[in-house]
């Protein structure tokens, strides 16, 4: 029998598997739009494409997280990552519509599943060495880890195709080769859960038994979230982040193509600024356990980012007339402390959940929040876009920073580290 994980052994392979987790979404962030218009799909179909994501999410989410809750999160993990090969394979040889949709609903599947078990491994692993641990440490710097790993997939995947502008084999064109590699990257990550993510024995069910404990463990999950007031606040607050992500991801490129006036060259200026905003990210999560002293509590430091992610959203309203470089400069800078807030927010936000919830429901509470902050992707999806079509992109971003402004007045007025389970 393997030798029971350190607290610091916990925590650094936490790093390395949250990296290699979210390695292959910034492999194929930048290109995946253009990859789609290359195979001749219309606006409307590569909607239908990005529809088929979010669909599945929504559906899958719940399920998937109390299975992790069930049969275990390694397992849940290791499933993940074969359909997420699968699914970036099809992604990046696919020329067909039904091909591309169901390579973009696999996807989502993949998604789900690696949607709450990563971190409830690293919780239950740290407490089962430390019951005293602090969760925060660890928490920045998985998610600084993550912010890293999106941010240098998105750097390459912007620069490889247009560094391989006659590659033609097949189906494999410049665009594809990035979500080749993600694949790559997804089947490595396979490897990396088999050798460096050990989980204690579970008392496996069989099939029938499995299919009856998940609803429970869903029941229980979503119990623990209605009663109690903190676990509540806290998930409401996901609506709002996902509406900041929304409207910086819906309404920022179409920002930098009208500062610019060139497509390619809107591209590659889209791609820096995606990979800054990662990298602010991490940046943010890094100083999060040391705002979180420095306020006094989790919630005053969640306080301070969200109150940062609607300043930088009045700031990119304020901005949106500018042109050229100035305008491309205001709205990185804008993006980038938008970033910084979300990356100062979320270890906070997600300490003040993990203390409130069980280890028998973390996984599937944690899917329950992912559902929320979807839920606010879809809601700024059609309020953003509307009001950007209507009104202009200006009144589109006041809006989004007043609603993340409200979102602020949601969280508890609790101490870090109070507990109640």
């Amino acid at each position: 029998m393997n030798a029971p994980l350190t607290p610091a052994a916990v925590r650094r392979r936490f790093c390395v598997l949250s990296f290699f987790v979210n390695l292959p979404t910034g492999l194929y962030t930048v290109p995946l739009v253009l990859l789609l218009s290359a195979r001749g799909l219309d606006p409307a179909e590569i909607g239908l494409v990005f529809a088929a994501y979010g669909v599945t999410t929504v559906v899958l989410e719940l399920p998937t997280g109390g299975l992790a809750d069930v049969i275990g999160r390694r397992a849940v993990l290791l499933t993940s990552a074969v359909i997420g090969t699968a699914s970036l394979v099809m992604m990046g040889l696919g020329t067909s519509l039904g091909a591309l949709v169901l390579a973009s609903a696999l996807r989502g599947v993949s998604r789900t599943l690696r949607t709450g078990p990563l971190e409830s491994w690293y919780v239950d692993s740290l407490r089962a060495a430390d019951p005293e641990a602090d969760l925060k440490p660890g928490l920045a710097r998985g998610n600084a880890w993550t912010s890293a790993a999106l941010a240098m997939g998105a750097l390459a995947g912007g620069l490889i195709a247009p560094a391989l502008p006659s590659l033609r084999w097949g189906p494999v064109i410049p665009l594809s080769v990035p979500l080749l590699l993600a694949a790559a990257a997804s089947a490595a990550l396979f490897l990396l859960i088999l050798l460096a993510m050990p989980e204690p024995p579970f008392a496996h069910a069989g099939l029938r038994a499995v299919l009856r404990s998940v609803p429970a463990t869903i029941g229980s999950g979503a119990r623990v979230s209605a009663r109690d007031a903190v676990v509540l606040r806290v998930l409401a607050v996901a609506l709002g982040t996902g509406l900041a992500l929304n409207a910086m991801e819906l309404l920022t490129p179409g920002r930098i193509a009208g500062a610019v006036e060139h497509l390619e060259l809107a591209a590659g200026a889209y791609g820096v600024v995606v990979t800054l905003g990662f990298a602010a990210t991490a940046g943010g999560s890094a100083l999060a356990p040391a705002a979180a002293r420095r306020l006094g509590s989790a919630s005053a430091g969640a306080v301070a980012g969200t109150l940062i992610v609607a300043a930088a959203l009045a700031g990119l309203a304020a901005t949106a007339t500018l042109a050229g470089a100035a305008g491309v400069a205001a709205t990185a800078a804008g993006y980038w402390c938008l970033y910084t807030g979300l990356g100062l927010i979320e270890p906070l936000r997600m300490d003040l959940l993990h203390n409130r919830v069980s280890s028998a429901e973390r996984a599937t509470v944690l899917s329950i929040d992912s559902l929320v902050q979807q839920l606010g992707n879809v809601g700024g999806a059609v309020l953003f876009g509307w009001l950007a079509a209507a009104y202009g992109i200006r009144p589109a971003w006041f809006v989004a920073a007043a609603l993340v402004l409200a979102a602020a007045l949601l969280y508890p007025r609790a101490r870090a580290g109070a507990t109640l389970r």
